[in-house]
């Protein structure tokens, strides 16, 4: 006995058993019936042998001989009403997509998945596997440039690609990567490049200087044929450069139609091919021009979409779902969001709560530190740092140079009548220098007595307190920049990218990200980054198709034509 699960887009049924069944179910000639004398949709059970044989074998009737609720089909008796070769009239055949099989219900055509995929749009796919479908429908993985998106078990996952390397969130090149030149938060000085993985004067033989990376222009994604000439990763597929030409690598059940993945089976300008486009009124439906979809779908824009479950059409046609950082945009009735592996959902965003000092562990997990310390999490778990300079003692973080409880060593006190100077107990403090309760220091560049005793520079992250001229700054690590007092990645911070103030601004159908000091825009599900702008191609009428082509005059844009 063989059991196969059918899923219809919109239509609920029952597992059918069909007994004896070894082989597709698209054939079921001379397999058994079922235990009440049953087949699939255009087979019918021979009660003479109790053996499934198509609808339309078996000698030619005579015209008019037809048993009632049949009709006579070119000589062929078929029930239109469930008949996928003769679906609600004679000759109109129904077809079905990849793992899938065509089945007609009440005259109209649909299909049934194979066991172990599920109908999502038009398609048959395996949300367990899919990296444009993981989980859910139309829940899209995504990754870096640098790195490879994929799907497994129903949760996404990215990994490095082969020669990159993983830098805090990103993917690096670690030959070419002037701020993590052969390892991570390896900064090159200023004015040099890096060069295989070494900082130089000047780049290597056959590697071209791009700014401060000695890069190949043969095959980087970011540099392709000439410096700055960057490679956009498509939508469900990956960017790659080869011999200085930028291409694509498509996701499953995708093919690359001049440089964009698309889905041929609901795609009306590729509807069953590249090129394929389908008329006026007509929409894309299992790779065939329809007038109409099947049961359960709607027609937006020319493609045929579950409104309950498709991220680009989430409720209402065009309305798309938000694309988050190290997550995916779902639709569930509503919109919603799925994380990453690694990372999970607090107050909106997907975090690593493994390092995220606001979400250590637990969404919940804020963590802290004592004074003149900087919060960290590691691994899951709250910790600090003492800032540059300072020694723990006793859970606290001090200068063993000047703390008269701890003067040279933790635990070591000058007597009541001593301070401590340079790490030392003496009667009293040298000239130029203040005496804080017990403590010698220069007040124009103490951080812990900035200016006065006891004004103490709040930590920084990333970096340490300053005291310039009784002033309190920052003194911030490699690879970080100060701005208006904190250290920051200008390289990836979305409010000081490629310079402090330098704000990434988000548009209202998406959000905007710092990538190597550049901002970009991460668009809602089913838009595309036309100059920081995120818009349909299918229907814009300043880029129709594609990015800046612009339709002139009265012209109107359908389905990504000027017309």
């Amino acid at each position: 006995m063989f059991t196969r699960a059918l899923t219809l887009p919109g239509v609920l049924l029952l597992s059918l058993v069909v007994l004896g069944c070894e082989s597709d179910l698209g054939d079921l000639s001379g397999k058994r019936c079922d235990s009440r004398d049953r087949c699939l949709p255009g087979w019918t059970c021979d009660l003479s042998t109790r053996l499934c044989v198509s609808e339309s074998d078996g000698p030619s009737p005579v015209s008019g001989s037809c048993e009632p609720g049949l009709t006579d089909c070119a000589g062929v008796c078929a029930d239109t009403a469930r008949d996928p070769a003769h679906c609600g009239a004679c000759d109109e055949e129904c077809s079905a997509p990849g793992q899938g099989v065509p089945v007609c219900v009440a005259g109209r055509c649909n299909f049934v998945c194979d066991l172990d995929f599920t109908a999502c749009g038009a398609s048959c796919v395996d949300l367990e596997n899919d990296p444009s479908n993981c989980g859910s429908c139309g829940r899209r993985c995504v990754a870096d440039d640098s790195s490879i998106p994929s799907c497994t078990e129903g949760v996404c996952r990215s990994t490095c690609a082969a020669g990159s390397l993983s830098c805090g969130d990103h993917c690096v090149d670690p030959l070419s990567d002037a701020a993590n030149c052969g390892g991570c938060g390896e900064v090159c000085p200023v004015g040099q490049v890096c060069s295989e993985a070494v900082c130089t004067d000047s780049c290597g033989d056959d590697l071209t200087a791009c700014g401060s990376s000695c890069v190949d222009l043969q095959r980087s994604q970011e540099h392709c044929g000439v410096c700055n000439n960057r490679c956009s990763p498509s939508v469900h597929g990956v960017a790659a450069c080869e011999a200085g030409i930028c291409s694509v690598t498509c996701d499953p059940g995708y093919v690359d139609c001049d440089g964009t993945c698309v889905d041929p089976s609901t795609d009306p300008t590729h509807c069953g091919g590249c090129g394929n486009r389908c008329g006026a009124g007509e929409v894309c439906s299992v790779g065939g021009c329809s007038t109409t979809c099947v049961d359960g779908w709607t027609a937006c824009n020319g493609n045929c979409v579950d409104l309950a479950t498709d991220p680009g059409n989430c409720g209402a046609c065009g309305s798309g779902c938000p694309v988050p950082a190290h997550g995916g945009a779902v639709c569930d009735g509503g919109c919603g969001i799925e994380c990453d592996a690694g990372f999970l959902l607090c107050d909106g965003r997907c975090v690593d709560i493994k390092k995220d000092v606001a979400h250590c562990g637990t969404c919940d997990g804020a963590c802290t530190a004592p004074a003149n310390a900087v919060a960290a999490c590691e691994d899951g778990r709250c910790s600090f740092r003492c800032a540059m300079g300072l020694t723990l003692c006793d859970l606290a973080c001090v200068d063993t140079g000047t703390d008269r409880g701890n003067c040279g060593f933790c635990g070591v006190s000058c007597a009541a009548d001593s301070v401590c100077a340079g790490g030392e107990c003496v009667t009293s403090c040298a000239s130029g220098t203040a005496d804080c309760d017990g403590s010698c220091v220069r007040l124009e560049s103490d951080p812990l007595n900035c200016g006065a005793c006891g004004s103490n520079c709040p930590a920084v992250a990333n970096g340490a307190p300053s005291c310039s001229g009784g002033t309190c700054g920052a003194a911030c690590s490699e690879g970080r920049t100060a701005c208006g007092g904190a250290c920051v990645d200008t390289l990836g911070d979305p409010e000081n990218c490629g310079g402090c103030g330098v704000e990434c601004e988000s548009s209202g159908s998406g959000s905007a990200e710092c990538r190597d000091g550049v901002c970009v825009m991460r668009c809602d599900t089913g838009l595309n980054d036309c100059l920081g702008q995120c818009v349909r191609l299918l229907d814009d009428k300043h880029n129709c198709g594609a990015c800046g082509v612009r339709c002139m005059g009265k012209d109107q844009c359908l389905l990504g034509l000027c017309l």
